[in-house]
């Protein structure tokens, strides 16, 4: 269903108002009535009488004519009460600003949350809330939220908030930079309409260039992920998600799922579909505010030069630049040399460029003309603390204009320089940190323009494995079954036999050919190099009889054995996966041993994934640098990988029953890639039994 009725009312009304300014159910009434909608104000009481010169009806039954939007401000008792009457009289959409609901802890609020919800359904009424702060729709003049000093300058930023907090303060920073806000949307408790069916509206809107959304809890995931990803390919859309860290993260069957938790899932998901994602609350604010100033004048590439006439503020704008991926790179010398003919001999000319106190202000075009003119720069940082000549911010801005790369500022006491970076749209931020975050929102979002995305794999079929083997629920299988699925979707392993006795593990060894390594295959058992269950190098016949008689010895004489072949060294990997609650299948990959574990050097893609989305996971390893192959030692190609992290993601599309997928090592060299190890949890299973710790270093090609 449309929110037009929401943004784009033709009548309101106000449930509960009030004629006592002092009250949240006044400043309501009283919002609507200053904020300038043109149409229809029905102020609902029982009470009666007048309110700001409107009569007031005694319930919405009573108006007498068509409603749109209902704004509910009665205590929380009363509200499924309005929300039937609302229904009954055909009301479009109600907006319940009443808390004490679903957010509250004990109580009935829960119960009552479900009443509202099933009222509402029946009569065929969309809620918003309940415990928000309402809607605000510039291009409508319709103000039904708490706020009342709202901006008063148009604006293409649309920001959708779970926090009503939040969007005073968003308010407020907008306020202060003088931007303007085109909607606003408090979604409080999302009983009924999410953040994705707002985004999905206002990707649509023309009025709208930008959309923010500070986001707590995604109510169906998959589904607010498909949305973000529809919608960030027509706008960008900055995300701060609350709630990123876990108290506590249930003991994990596999490597992936100690790896892989919730916080790094959600947030891996949500930039997978194309978000913008903030750290922090001021980048939140500054990514957005320049994304709407900056739209059209996005970076080519990711270099950037810094220009300056501070030079303290220049050398932390360089260090922030480069630990955010920044390139700044040093200019040729035929731009230096320009710089030289129109700065004093002490400036600095590489980059940064330090044109000094000095410097002649007539100069100041020449110099960053010549820089943004370079075509390996994609844009500039211009800072300035205290030297306020409108000369400064008049170079850039021609330079801007003439070249069109994006310049971001940061000044300090500078009125005029910055009264004329705000004529010519020229963000100025109150740090040269918030400066370099801005500017790499821009570079982030280009690249989300330019992001091919890839063709997406067809639906794989179930598991045949698996279906034969019927498992019961929380199995933990056997390291042959799952090799035996991961070369069904396309996964290569390594060969192997099983065998019973020592005699038989002998003849496996001879027909795979030596070195091979010998290991306990039993349902259950994960981690086994922990539990020394693995033995490696074996060379010949004699070692392979007495690695399985010592096998034998610790887990039993009926156990079965699982003879492999050793793997050539390469490059270990591990790649694994696991079912997250919000967002679900998770594919992790990483370097093996310490890299994964210790370091935590590990990527994520939610499923299903492309071959691309696998790609751009692998660059973000730090360490990306050994795929390629290092000090000497074998590289590996990194398709093979890729294809094989989006056959992990159909896997776990297509067998929902799998919780987790662990393959650990996968081993690869060149061309050739395979996986030595593999264990696979299936929905209900418990941890382990006591024993050895669980994660501990990968050996060769055991667990």
């Amino acid at each position: 269903m449309s929110l037009d009725a929401l943004f784009n009312p033709r009548s309101v009304a106000v449930i509960g108002a009030s004629r006592d300014p002092r009250k949240i159910s006044g400043w309501v009434m009283r919002n609507l009535v200053e904020g300038g909608f043109a149409g229809p104000i029905h102020p609902v009481n029982p009470a009666g009488g007048e309110i700001l010169g409107r009569p007031v009806a005694p319930d919405v039954a009573a108006i007498g004519s068509p409603v749109d939007l209902a704004v509910i401000t009665v205590p929380r008792a009363r509200a499924a009460e309005a929300v039937r009457a609302c229904a009954a009289a055909r009301v479009q959409v109600a907006v319940i600003l009443s808390s004490g609901f679903g957010e509250a802890s004990g109580g009935d609020g829960t119960a009552l949350q479900q009443e509202l919800v099933a009222t509402a359904r029946a009569g065929g009424l969309r809620l918003l809330g309940p415990n928000c702060m309402g809607v605000f729709s510039a291009g409508a003049g319709l103000n039904a939220s708490y706020f009342w000093d709202l901006p008063r300058v148009p604006g293409r930023i649309a920001f959708v908030s779970q926090s009503g907090a939040y969007g005073g303060m968003f308010f407020a920073e907008v306020r202060a930079r003088g931007i303007g806000v085109t909607k606003f949307a408090s979604i409080g408790n999302q009983v009924d309409i999410r953040h994705q069916e707002v985004m999905a509206w206002l990707a649509e809107d023309p009025e709208t260039a930008v959309i923010a959304c500070f986001v707590e809890e995604m109510k169906d995931g998959p589904e607010f992920l498909r949305v973000l990803r529809d919608t960030a390919r027509k706008k960008p859309v900055v995300i701060l998600k609350a709630g990123r860290t876990e108290a506590g993260r249930r003991a994990a069957a596999s490597h992936t799922g100690s790896l892989a938790g919730s916080r790094e899932a959600v947030l891996a998901a949500l930039r997978q579909a194309g978000a913008l994602v903030a750290r922090t609350t001021e980048e939140f604010f500054d990514v957005a505010m320049a994304l709407d100033w900056y739209g059209d004048r996005l970076p080519a590439n990711d270099r950037v030069a810094i220009m300056t006439v501070s030079g303290g503020p220049c050398v932390i704008a360089s260090d922030a630049a480069e630990e955010q991926g920044l390139a700044v790179p040093p200019l040729r010398e035929a731009v230096r040399e320009t710089l030289r003919r129109h700065l004093p001999f002490f400036a600095a000319l590489g980059n940064p460029v330090d044109m000094t106190p000095q410097c002649e202000p007539d100069r100041y075009a020449a110099c960053v003309d010549a820089v943004l003119a370079e075509p390996e720069i994609g844009g500039c940082l211009a800072l300035n603390c205290g030297l306020d000549s409108a000369a400064f911010g008049q170079a850039f801005a021609a330079a801007e204009a003439r070249h069109g790369k994006p310049v971001v500022a940061f000044t300090l006491a500078t009125p005029e320089v910055d009264r004329v970076f705000r004529e010519h749209r020229i963000a100025v931020f109150p740090a040269p940190e918030r400066a370099v975050h801005a500017y790499r929102g821009l570079l982030e979002y280009a690249r989300v323009r330019a992001r091919r995305g890839g063709a997406a794999l067809a639906p794989a079929p179930p598991s045949a494995v698996l279906a034969a083997l019927a498992p019961p629920a929380g199995a933990v299988l056997d390291e042959v079954a799952g090799k035996a699925i991961l070369r069904e979707y396309g996964i290569p392993a390594c060969r192997e036999a099983v065998a019973r006795d020592e005699a038989e593990a002998a003849r496996c060894a001879a027909a795979l050919g030596f070195p091979v390594v010998v290991k306990v295959c039993l349902e259950g058992l994960g981690h086994k190099s922990d539990r020394g269950g693995v033995v490696l190098g074996l060379r010949d016949e004699a070692a392979v009889r007495r690695a399985a008689q010592e096998l034998r010895r610790r887990f039993g004489p009926g156990v079965r054995l699982l003879v492999q072949e050793q793997v050539p060294d390469g490059v270990e990997l591990i790649l694994g996966a696991r079912r997250d609650p919000q967002v679900g299948p998770v594919v992790a990959v990483g370097l093996g041993g310490v890299f994964a574990e210790a370091l935590r050097d590990v990527a994520l893609r939610v499923a299903p994934l492309t071959v691309e989305d696998a790609l751009e996971a692998l660059d973000e390893l730090r360490g990306a640098p050994v795929l390629r192959g290092a000090r000497g030692r074998p590289g590996v190609a990194r398709e093979p990988v890729a294809r094989a992290m989006a056959a992990l993601g159909q896997l776990m599309l297509a067998n929902p029953q799998v919780a987790e997928l662990d393959i650990n090592p996968l081993i690869g060299a060149g061309d050739r890639l395979v996986a030595v190890d593999a264990l696979v949890v299936l929905a209900g299973a418990a941890a382990d039994a006591p024993g050895p710790p669980r994660h501990g270093t990968v050996e060769g090609n055991g667990r």
